[in-house]
């Protein structure tokens, strides 16, 4: 993948066809102002619901109820989805703290809960052949760590999930996390492991963003 050609794609604009999850199969969204996050997400998300796809997001608390409460603005029925089974909100804290249980990052039980997720809200859809809208920043907060082994190794088995079930994967990171010196390697991993990028909003400092947009520019990411 050539990480320069997939920053320089436009940004999705809200409420266009492009917020469609089946257009996408792995995407990272890097932004600077969580409120874009939450806003990209919950376009994803009530796109898949009105289309009879079930969603997941395993975020903060936080963005959980930011995500809900843009849901209810667009008058969907966020108790109903949950109901059926077709909306399925986790805590991405407690998943973090649940994987780091034992002192280093242990993602079977986290894969197992995860199957039984999906394969639930692929269930629970109205619509043949479903394909689940997935929102997950426990990458995120494994970075915020700077547990960078530990976020490829994430990725890695939302990958092999892939294999097992239908479902579009839409991962969030904080480009504030990459702003310092010496993150631009692990920002062109994180690219690597993804089939669409959207760039951030804004970057922190002129600096950051220099930095970072001459390492995408790199004809290969260096790992």
């Amino acid at each position: 993948m050539n990480p320069s050609r997939n920053l320089a794609e436009s940004y999705v604009p809200a409420g266009s066809p492009g917020c469609n999850h089946r257009l996408y199969s792995h995407a990272v969204q890097f932004y600077f102002d969580d409120q874009v996050l939450v806003r990209f997400t919950s376009e994803f998300v009530a796109t898949a619901l009105l289309a009879g796809d079930g969603a997941v997001i395993l975020a903060t608390n936080e963005h959980q109820h930011a995500v809900a409460e843009q849901l209810y603005r667009r008058d969907i029925d966020v108790a109903a989805y949950i109901e059926r089974g077709l909306f399925v909100a986790l805590d991405a804290n407690e998943a973090l703290s649940e994987c780091l249980s034992s002192g280093s990052a242990d993602f079977s039980r986290f894969r197992q809960r995860v199957s039984r997720v999906l394969a639930g809200v692929n269930a629970a859809a109205t619509i043949a052949d479903p394909r689940a809208m997935v929102f997950g920043e426990l990458v995120s907060l494994l970075w915020e760590r700077r547990d960078c082994a530990a976020l490829l190794a994430l990725e890695d088995v939302w990958e092999n999930l892939a294999q097992e079930f239908s479902f579009t994967l839409f991962c969030g990171y904080s480009i504030k996390e990459f702003c310092e010196g010496g993150a631009e390697d692990i920002f062109l991993k994180v690219c690597n492991k993804h089939s669409t990028i959207v760039p951030p909003d804004q970057y922190s400092t002129d600096e950051s963003e220099r930095r970072i947009l001459t390492a995408s520019a790199r004809p290969q990411a260096t790992c």
